[in-house]
């Protein structure tokens, strides 16, 4: 472990050890008066409009003598790459273990008795993992000039968008896309243009380990850091205390999903995100080619609802009602999970008197006009409808989603899995970078409110305590129908198991 990655794993213990977890009926009502004279600091790769809270209304942010810590680490400790492998996989698995295991989050995949590394688990991948997120249906043209043997792809999860991003000296590149068959079949896959079969012995291990690789990387940055922290759930926590008194009715109802948000993401500010940081050095990125991938990241922010973002990738329940019935497992669980939120969402909305005529108060359109501002959901216009499906996509990402992609334990804890930065032909991460994103899923492991947990007291009448208690045990019926689905799965998906949920990004 480097000088860097230790004093950094030090600080996070100490983090660790004074932590006071928060059950669901301890969450406090809004305190803090709203307004836009709320002190913000600027975080300037985020975008014009990027900044967080400098205070949160929960608990006291970090204080400045470990920020400045922090900002010294990263600015005077050098990046240094060291390429030193670990004696053999165990040998690894034994040592993350030895250093990590007691502040690892309990892993949520089960590999059941499958090698990681297989070719069986890179299918698990691309429709239940992190591939799930760039998984889409090829056009007809496009299908037909990637044919490897005259059979034809149906899907694709790429990453190669990822290739040109420049890396520093001595590493490889980002990428990796895998092409499968109507069934689920892998049948080819490319790496930084180029095009690999399962028959290429080395080549082919060493393109499977850069593709999960770099989805991990890619997903650790966007889908957690940048989308669910520092665009859905910042936005909303600014545009809550900008507009939104604390009496109001939706406040209330966004309070349990807005937890400790102001806190974690002004702390991440400076642990995660600038030159020199930890995962700045966890990855293989130089500056410049983080920049461009924030670049990437500020084009991409939209709020879509899930439905919807399936239906544009063909991977929607409809558009694979031919095929095999649980061929994507990661969109029919999320798809079942979403539409129970969606069904508390508009039963509250249209049925809970604190919040009849809602789209009509003053306060709730200044709401409503900032956020679409950041996460431009479409159509923009303000409606009961609408915001009932704009809180469904909101609730869904803060949790299931984000507990989801925040979720790296599972691939860290054996180097041959994946690895956050890349040495030309590997398939193992090396001790190093082992110990560098050993410290940063350790960042998760810290329970936090639960999504069954009891937060009646923050619903701001009886009918909405209602549809609360209704929500639960619909999601206990999607806890065990996910079950029944995973029974029968070579290896589970318990991305949305309800059980396993947290309600915000406060870790």
């Amino acid at each position: 472990m480097n000088l860097h990655t230790s004093i950094f794993f030090r600080m996070l213990k100490l983090g660790i050890e004074s932590y006071k977890p928060t059950a669901p009926h301890e969450i406090p009502m809004p305190s803090a008066s709203h307004g836009q004279d709320h002190k913000t600091i600027r975080i300037p790769y985020l975008g014009p409009d990027g900044k967080v809270l400098a205070k949160d209304e929960d608990e006291a942010v970090r204080p400045k003598i470990l920020k400045m810590i922090i900002r010294l680490n990263n600015r005077l400790n050098p990046v240094v790459d060291a390429d030193k492998p670990w004696a053999s996989v165990e040998s690894g698995k034994q040592n993350i273990h030895s250093i990590f295991g007691n502040y690892f989050p309990k892993s949520r995949v089960d590999w059941q008795g499958c090698d990681p590394t297989s070719d069986q688990v890179l299918r698990w991948w691309v429709f239940s993992g992190f591939g799930a997120l760039e998984l889409h249906r090829l056009d007809e043209q496009t299908a037909q000039s990637e044919q490897v043997n005259g059979q034809t792809p149906t899907f694709v999860s790429s990453y190669e968008f990822l290739k040109d991003l420049p890396v520093r000296p001595g590493l490889a590149g980002y990428g990796g896309a895998v092409y499968l068959d109507r069934q689920g079949n892998i049948l080819k896959m490319k790496l930084r243009g180029k095009d690999v079969f399962p028959t290429d012995g080395k080549a082919w291990e060493a393109a499977k380990f850069a593709y999960r690789s770099t989805s991990m990387v890619w997903v650790t940055l966007y889908d957690h850091l940048f989308f669910s922290h520092y665009s859905v759930s910042n936005s909303g926590v600014l545009a809550t205390i900008n507009n939104l008194p604390i009496d109001n009715p939706l406040r209330l109802l966004l309070k349990p999903f807005l937890f400790r948000t102001a806190a974690i993401n002004n702390g991440g500010a400076d642990s995660l995100l600038p030159k020199g940081s930890s995962f700045f050095r966890a990855s293989g990125f130089t500056w410049e080619g983080m920049e461009e991938a924030y670049s990437l990241m500020l084009n991409r922010v939209a709020l879509k609802p899930l439905p919807d973002l399936l239906r544009e990738r063909g991977i929607d329940r409809a558009s694979l009602s031919a095929l095999p019935e649980d061929i994507f497992p990661f969109g029919r669980d999320g798809e079942l999970y979403w539409n129970s939120l969606n069904g508390f969402s508009a039963d509250i909305l249209h049925h809970a008197p604190a919040f009849r005529n809602i789209e009509k108060n003053d306060a709730v359109k200044a709401w409503w006009e900032q956020m679409n501002g950041t996460l431009r959901f479409s159509p923009s216009d303000l409606s009961t409808d609408r915001m009932a499906t704009f809180l469904t996509q909101f609730f869904y990402t803060v949790s299931a989603f984000h507990s989801w992609v925040g979720h790296v334990t599972p691939y860290v804890k054996d180097p041959s899995i994946a690895a956050g930065k890349l040495f030309p032909d590997a398939v193992m991460a090396n001790q190093q970078n082992s110990a560098e994103l050993g410290v940063i899923a350790s960042i998760t492991g810290l329970p936090t409110p639960s999504l069954l947990g009891d937060f009646s007291h923050l619903m701001p009448d009886d009918y909405s305590r209602g549809s609360l208690n209704r929500l639960h045990e619909n999601l206990l019926q999607v806890g065990q129908e996910i079950q029944q689905r995973n029974a029968r799965r070579d290896i589970a998906l318990r991305a949305f198991l309800p059980e396993e949920l947290n309600l915000s990004v406060a870790i």
